[in-house]
């Protein structure tokens, strides 16, 4: 398993030509030798095949590994500090087990909208001290890992990046709380959520409360001069700011009470910053090679899009001002749909999703005004450059490039082609990108008749908060490896 996950990001750099599934089919066969329940072993055991689980599908939830861990953490008192004295090694390395399925646990219950697996009020077990394993067993004796002394930031990275996660988790768990929470759970019996009864005042204090502590965040993050690895630069550090932030500005836009009917326009304008700025750190990071696909990431790209996209069609694009350091809205859906594009190219079960957001932005686009189209041309130059030097630069290594040759990486490309769809296959036998086999999309209970072959705008309703649920429910599922096969949502038929 180490060798699967340490693989996955040389393969697909093109250093290797060993595929790290086969790694992982290789350590399936040991599974009926190895614990996975009733020590510490078999929770970590289980973390090694989450971890690899969040780079391919390998056919189960990563949400219900998560909860399974926890359980186990909580069977084994991780969350709570040592009632006796234990060795501060084994002390370390307890911290470091339970902390890994919180962020584990946080991050899909996030994305999925589902409870936690423990309540941070029930968690009193400190952080791992930063410090090495080298450091803990050369120390004169120490009683406890307390008395160890800790280092700053730069000195270990690995521990240090690790625990800016965890803080980072713990900021977002309490904005799933606030924010979140209520919402899930006053659904009705109609399925239809309802929203928090909150003053304005109430609303707004939580939020820049947030945005400050994301801020502080990211001030405090680690910097290191010469990045050795994507967890190390600062635009990994910018793009999981404002994934968050975009988190709690949706939130936030859920619970403040409407005006005239519609959400606050100066909540639009910072939804519309924060999606902006998620699509150009990844393309930025996606140009420099330094970031690899996976389903989270498609799902933070498509969940920004969605948003720009109906901020755009709202017109909060034309009146936000425009000295705010951020690409033009209209450009950024364009760039958006290059870089689904290429997901779709990487990851075809991804297709379907890729293509609504190919008509959604289609459908936008082709209603919007064009009077001034000469200086939109001369003031968005730059921008346009900047979308084709994405296109120029990335060149990414399709997937029928890839060196598989295990028959289980076949099955789950095929086993996300939907009833109707027709695939063709490489050498290799992988499925690509699937091809539509008739004129009806269906979303949800909306049945939308065109033609991929036309290259008019189709007629979509407006794309509202709870359109955009909906849209993500199904991504979520998508993301963490729990779609149910029955669930058609996002069939293409």
């Amino acid at each position: 398993m180490v060798f699967a996950i340490s693989g996955v990001t040389r393969f697909r750099k093109g250093l290797t030509k060993e595929h790290p599934y086969g790694y992982f089919v290789a350590a399936q066969s040991y599974l009926q030798d190895i614990p996975l329940i009733g020590s510490l072993d078999a929770i970590q055991n289980l973390l090694l095949v989450a971890r690899f689980g969040v780079y391919h599908h390998i056919g189960t939830s990563l949400w219900e590994i998560s909860r399974f861990c926890m359980r186990q953490c909580v069977e084994h008192s991780l969350h709570t500090p040592p009632k006796s004295p234990i060795p501060p090694l084994q002390e370390q390395l307890q911290r470091r087990i339970f902390w890994d399925c919180y962020i584990l646990d946080r991050y899909s219950s996030d994305v999925l909208g589902r409870p936690f697996a423990i309540a941070d009020a029930d968690i009193s077990v400190h952080l791992p001290a930063n410090v090495t394993d080298a450091t803990i067993i050369q120390s004169p004796r120490p009683s406890s890992l307390c008395d160890i002394e800790t280092s700053g930031f730069g000195e270990h990275p690995e521990l240090a990046v690790f625990i800016r996660c965890i803080e980072l988790r713990r900021i977002t768990s309490r904005i799933h709380y606030e924010f979140y929470v209520f919402r899930h759970s006053a659904t009705g019996n109609s399925g239809q959520s309802t929203t928090q009864n909150l003053s304005a005042g109430h609303v707004y204090v939580k939020l820049h409360q947030f945005l400050a502590e994301l801020e502080n965040w990211r001030q405090g993050a680690p910097f290191f001069p010469e990045p050795r690895c994507l967890y190390e630069r600062p635009e990994w550090y910018d793009f999981m700011m404002e994934k968050d932030k975009l988190l709690v500005i949706r939130g936030a836009m859920h619970s403040a009470p409407r005006r005239n009917g519609q959400t606050p326009e100066d909540l639009l304008i910072l939804c519309l910053n924060s999606a902006t700025k998620i699509i150009q750190l990844y393309s930025l990071m996606l140009e420099l090679k330094c970031i690899t696909w996976t389903r989270n990431y498609f799902q933070i790209i498509f969940a920004a899009g969605l948003c720009i996209t109906h901020c755009v069609a709202m017109g909060v694009h034309e009146r936000r001002g425009k000295d705010n350091g951020t690409m033009d809205p209209v450009n950024a859906i364009s760039l958006c749909s290059r870089i689904l594009q290429w997901f779709k190219t990487e990851m075809p079960d991804a297709g379907r999703f890729s293509i609504v957001f190919e008509i959604l932005k289609d459908n936008l686009l082709g209603s919007l005004p064009h009077s001034n189209s000469s200086e939109i041309e001369d003031t968005q130059m730059p921008q346009r450059q900047q979308l084709a030097a994405f296109d120029a630069r990335l060149d990414p290594e399709p997937l029928s490039q890839e060196l598989v040759g295990t028959e289980s990486r076949q099955s789950w490309n095929q086993a996300w082609v939907l009833p109707g769809e027709l695939t063709t296959t490489n050498e290799q036998g992988l499925a690509t990108s699937p091809m539509v086999s008739s004129n009806n999309v269906q979303l949800q209970n909306f049945a939308y008749p065109f033609s991929l072959q036309q290259q008019d705008a189709l007629d979509w309703p407006t794309l509202t908060d709870e359109m955009m649920e909906h849209l993500e429910v199904g991504l979520g599922e998508f993301a963490w490896g729990s779609m149910d096969e029955i669930f058609y949502t996002w069939d293409v038929v």
